[in-house]
């Protein structure tokens, strides 16, 4: 039963192509939406279909059930250098862009979805001009304070024609995840044709599909993404918006790119007819890869919920590592089982001090893992496992069990 909440609209067509052509893929309990904490217990809150259809026209993965835009991505967002791994993959992205493309200094660099600016300070420190675009206010301020400009807001082709007025054509412009959050990409692309100059480039990096069915990611599903790329469709989009996909790869679990204007300078490495290939012979093209996904995902989670309630019926203390929107999703595929859990351990400041959208979880400082001493251990992003792990050494010497759903570490990866 849902009460409340942000609106949600159903839409029946691809995102990336329009066919009406879909099929369901992956259907998961639905949930809150997944930053939704909230400041106290008891709060009713809707929950929205996590449900993953395939596009039989193109190929795209994408969820159907739209939760409000700015309700979602607006919501206070970890900020990257409060994590060292997000701080080291902004400005590792940022660092081989720079070698890459050797752009000339004073060049205009504009990042959508720039966060608290860290990606867009390592063109500052080099010489560029920089602009932001965030969504999320309270990192968008972070970057502000840090003395990144940046626009608080969701990107659009006007905020586009504002920062074109006043600041001139990017050389650079890149996208943070806004090809997986946008409900429009064709507007997103508009909005990067509008600033983009004639020789310029247009970078993304989104999470990869790839990954998330290779490794059953079910914590990399959740309301803020409504988009799960792999290369063939990506390529096809871009073409349709005049823009040319010239190199694609994949870093840990995240899909990069670089696009140009139609007969751009770039010429092509090979590595998107590469990624093709590489994803049509996992079965991502044709879809024989879902229906093991999906068997996969079930079992984790059976398995999970599993230990769960057998720790719970051995009275035994359960914490889980985690408050993002990932913990979320994995919260509401627990089902009751969630309930036995303690309270989530998470280190992003914005976060503690308040409740999970799911079975109101208290969120309480990573640190408190070892003060509270639980016997079980659940870090639901298994990219954390291994930092968690070098934290609770004593607790895991003691006999605590740690285990990761989604695998990344040896003490009890499922």
């Amino acid at each position: 039963m849902t009460y409340g909440g942000p609106t949600c609209r159903h839409r029946e067509f691809c995102a990336l192509c329009a066919s009406r052509d879909l099929e369901t893929v992956l259907r998961l309990a639905p949930t809150p939406p997944g930053n939704a904490l909230l400041r106290e217990t008891g709060s009713l809150q809707a929950c929205y279909p996590l449900d993953l259809a395939r596009c039989r026209a193109c190929g795209h993965i994408q969820l159907l059930d739209i939760v409000n835009r700015i309700d979602v991505l607006g919501r206070p967002a970890a900020a990257d250098q409060a994590s060292p791994q997000r701080m080291a993959t902004a400005e590792g992205f940022a660092r081989a862009l720079a070698r890459r493309l050797a752009l000339p200094r004073e060049s205009l660099v504009v990042d959508i979805g720039s966060n608290d600016g860290t990606f867009l300070k390592v063109f500052e420190d080099s010489g560029m001009r920089v602009q932001g675009i965030e969504a999320a206010v309270n990192v968008a301020g972070d970057a502000i304070r840090g003395g990144i400009a940046t626009h608080p807001g969701l990107f659009s082709p006007a905020i586009a024609e504002r920062i074109e007025d006043s600041r001139g054509r990017a050389a650079l412009v890149v996208a943070h995840q806004a090809l997986a959050e946008a409900e429009d990409p064709f507007a997103v692309l508009e909005g990067v044709r509008i600033l983009l100059r004639r020789d310029g480039v247009f970078a993304f990096s989104v999470d990869a599909l790839a990954a998330v069915v290779e490794r059953g990611r079910v914590d990399r599903i959740d309301h803020r993404s409504l988009s799960y790329h792999t290369v063939a469709p990506l390529k096809r989009f871009l073409a349709a918006c005049d823009l040319e996909l010239f190199a694609v790869q994949r870093v840990g679990d995240r899909l990069n790119g670089l696009a140009q204007r139609l007969g751009g300078r770039h010429a092509a490495d090979g590595s998107v007819e590469h990624s093709i290939a590489a994803e049509a012979d996992a079965g991502l093209e044709d879809g024989g890869a879902f229906p093991p996904f999906a068997a996969r995902v079930a079992h984790l989670i059976a398995v999970t919920s599993a230990k769960v309630v057998a720790a719970r019926n051995a009275d035994a203390r359960i914490a889980a590592v985690g408050a993002g929107c990932g913990a979320t999703t994995w919260l509401g595929q627990l089902g009751a089982a969630a309930a036995a859990i303690s309270f989530l351990a998470d280190d992003a400041a914005e976060r503690q001090n308040h409740f999970s959208p799911a079975f109101d979880l208290p969120i309480r400082p990573l640190a408190d893992l070892m003060s509270e001493r639980p016997d079980l251990i659940l870090i639901f992003d298994p990219d954390e496992a291994e930092g968690v792990c070098s934290r609770v050494v004593p607790l895991i010497q003691a006999g605590a069990q740690v285990i990761t759903p989604g695998g990344g570490v040896a003490a009890g990866a499922l």
